[in-house]
């Protein structure tokens, strides 16, 4: 299970801020029309992908996506939207076909306030595009539990934990535990013969 973050002070705090940063992006531009969205957004061509925006914002005459961060430092925006926003942005964009997508961000650090406008990429939103979609036709549609790898650079958290000088990541589980795991999925590959049975 994953672990609950709801009541980690950062993520009270940036739920709590989300409207403030909100009200304050529509009072520094009051040439635009900002609009809650209450809703998950669903693509009709690929109903799997879906998007849970914050806002949206209509700029002249084309509505985009309004998204609302809190950030600790603003090191990490120096070049612009952090590639893992981008990305989450970009999956917003090809889901609702907006154009651009706006991220109001506030810098605990300094209680700044800043925004950043990213306008629509087709090559950026093919290759997102491609992700998600392998994702899904191949783990959730295809009941296939995805490989466990780390990642490379800095953010190596699982070969630092678990690593091994010949880079392989070894996990040492309880028994107990490596028996709920088997039974998952012979209990897993049981119910997929009973659905192509059924079928």
């Amino acid at each position: 299970e994953p672990e609950d973050l709801s009541g980690k002070p950062y993520v009270t705090f940036g739920v709590t801020m989300e409207p403030i940063i909100g009200k304050w992006y529509a009072d520094k531009h009051p040439d635009r029309r900002v609009r809650r969205v209450n809703a998950i957004c669903q693509s009709i061509a690929r109903p799997w992908a879906q998007a849970s925006l914050d806002y949206e914002v209509r700029d002249g005459n084309r509505w985009g996506v309004l998204e609302i961060k809190t950030a600790r430092t603003s090191a990490d925006w120096q070049g612009g939207v952090p590639a893992y926003y981008l990305t989450q942005i970009t999956h917003y964009m090809s889901v609702t076909g907006r154009p651009f997508a706006d991220v109001a961000v506030f810098f605990r650090d300094t209680c700044e306030y800043q925004t950043f406008r990213v306008e629509c990429d087709q090559e950026d939103m093919a290759t997102v595009d491609l992700a998600v979609d392998t994702f899904w036709h191949d783990y959730v549609e295809a009941d296939v539990m995805p490989v466990l790898t780390g990642t490379s650079g800095e953010a190596s958290t699982l070969p630092s934990m678990y690593g091994r000088p010949d880079g392989e990541i070894r996990f040492t589980l309880d028994p107990d535990v490596a028996q709920a795991i088997s039974d998952y999925q012979d209990a897993s590959e049981r119910e997929r013969d009973a659905r192509e049975a059924k079928t």
